[in-house]
């Protein structure tokens, strides 16, 4: 720990290797040509590259911001959290009980952990859940069993999704 209370690897991320940056030293040949991060811009290169090895470095180790696997928090993401507008910053602060709730809702059509990465605490798993919203008629209501009625008369199970009407 720092004499500020803080842990040393959350203030020292270049350092610590934790940093979402590209290694600017690493390269690989592709059909004898020299490549680096840069050059994984399509999605086609990425789906065949990214899970390679390379001189026992794996290439999403290497190039995490082409490969998609930064765990960072979306600086311009805003949620709504009574009535005023959030950053995942805000989010950060709050216990961890309360952050667990908000992180697992849904606003401005997307799960907020999925634009709060790292202050949600997905990063390890590599897990993105989908920003699945269902289409709820207004007249409709979940019942205890997680069944979507409308008018005593069941139109679909949902399980594991929570409707906010």
């Amino acid at each position: 720990m720092l004499s500020s209370g803080s842990i040393v690897r959350n203030a020292c991320r270049v350092q610590c290797g934790e940093c979402c940056t590209e290694d600017p030293n690493f390269s690989f040949q592709v059909e004898g040509e020299g490549k680096t991060c840069r050059w994984l811009s399509s999605e086609e290169k990425r789906d065949k590259w990214c899970e390679k090895w390379i001189n026992g470095v794996k290439v999403m180790k290497a190039c995490p911001i082409r490969c998609g696997n930064c765990c960072v928090d979306d600086p311009d993401y805003i949620f709504k959290r009574n009535g005023r507008g959030r950053s995942c910053q805000f989010l950060s602060r709050l216990s961890p009980d309360t952050r667990e709730v908000i992180c697992n809702q849904f606003n401005n059509g997307q799960l907020i952990r999925n634009k709060c990465k790292e202050t949600c605490g997905i990063c390890e798993d590599d897990l993105e859940i989908p920003n699945l919203s269902p289409v709820i008629p207004p007249t409709s209501r979940e019942n205890v069993y997680g069944s979507i009625t409308k008018i005593g008369k069941t139109i679909g199970v949902e399980v594991g999704i929570t409707v906010v009407l």
